[in-house]
């Protein structure tokens, strides 16, 4: 009884330690804000973009006060798209993209998540709290703005959020760019496949379900693009390898997270990433090197993964 009682302890105390550095983990990646902090890093501004205007907006979820902006070009195809951003950044990270799609008649509407760069909040508090306050956003946004035809546009956690929003949303269409089916699996892709089941028990219960909420099968047409070399979410558990009747997968050879934008841009970022200071770093030292940086170089678009995308809005 003693050698079965020492085993039994062994096991408890293994997973319970599984569980705590799972918590830590956990801490690090979302226990804080994602703000534009390093000395001279930005994003592209509206008025690098020829015809582009952009409307502020802001709304109480949760609580929450969110920001964002209605973006317009000089065309109206009467159209919406509603697109909602990675984790990292903000949605203005994306503004050549918005800018491309206004460009082809879209009003693009897009707000930053709840501790994320315009958006309050302490904390961005994990993958899986972005759908509610995503459907909150496009409530307020057709009480505010009225009623057109909604399109989703997400990528990275964002392609997670607008597929896992798709049924309620009363969308059209979606358009998903490297997402994941559900949060436990991309954290178990990025930390190690064995940790999936303490993962799955810790979310469940510090969240309930809502802490691994999926991204599911619907009547929603969905376009999923994907890189092949995407190491940030393998492909092992993409939307686009998830099987669903109504997702159109496209698999970008060759590319990586970023699979709109072209390769050179990608390996002009990867470059960058390669060479930038330390952190730790002076600040004359940080702001000299990413106020160097070619944002125009950066941000350059694969003419035809966007044509691809808006060929698809177009179709349905």
């Amino acid at each position: 009884m003693l050698v079965f009682g020492i085993v039994v302890g062994v096991f408890i105390a293994l997973n319970a330690l599984i569980l705590i550095v799972f918590h830590a983990i956990y801490r690090k990646m979302f226990a804080h804000r994602a703000d534009r902090t390093v000395p001279g890093v930005r994003d592209r501004a509206v008025e690098e973009f020829e015809g582009l205007k952009a409307e502020p907006f802001s709304f109480v979820s949760d609580g929450v006060m969110l920001r964002g902006f209605r973006y317009t070009g000089a065309e109206d195809n009467g159209k919406r798209i509603v697109f909602a951003h990675g984790i990292g950044a903000g949605h203005e990270a994306y503004l050549t993209e918005i800018a491309y799609f206004c460009g082809r008649g879209y009003e693009v509407c897009a707000f930053d998540f709840p501790g994320c760069v315009r958006s309050d909040g302490n904390k961005i508090g994990g993958m899986h709290v972005s759908v509610p306050h995503f459907l909150n956003g496009l409530n307020y946004i057709r009480e505010t703005f009225g009623e057109k035809p909604l399109y989703l546009v997400g990528h990275s956690w964002g392609g997670y959020t607008v597929t896992a929003a798709a049924k309620a949303s009363g969308a059209r269409a979606v358009v998903e760019i490297s997402g994941f089916v559900r949060p436990a699996k991309v954290y178990a892709a990025l930390l190690g496949k064995w940790m999936y089941p303490w993962i799955k028990i810790y979310l469940f219960l510090r969240f309930g379900k809502k802490g691994d909420l999926a991204a599911k099968e619907s009547d929603v047409p969905v376009l999923a693009l994907h890189g092949t070399a995407d190491k940030i979410v393998p492909l092992s558990v993409s939307i686009a390898k998830a099987g669903f009747a109504n997702v159109k997968a496209c698999f970008c050879e060759g590319k990586r997270h970023n699979p709109y934008s072209t390769k050179e841009a990608d390996a002009y970022l990867c470059k960058l990433f390669a060479s930038a200071p330390k952190k730790g770093a002076n600040r004359e030292e940080a702001e000299r090197f990413f106020g160097s940086i070619d944002y125009i170089k950066a941000t350059e678009e694969d003419a035809a993964v966007m044509e691809k995308i808006v060929s698809f809005l177009e179709s349905v």
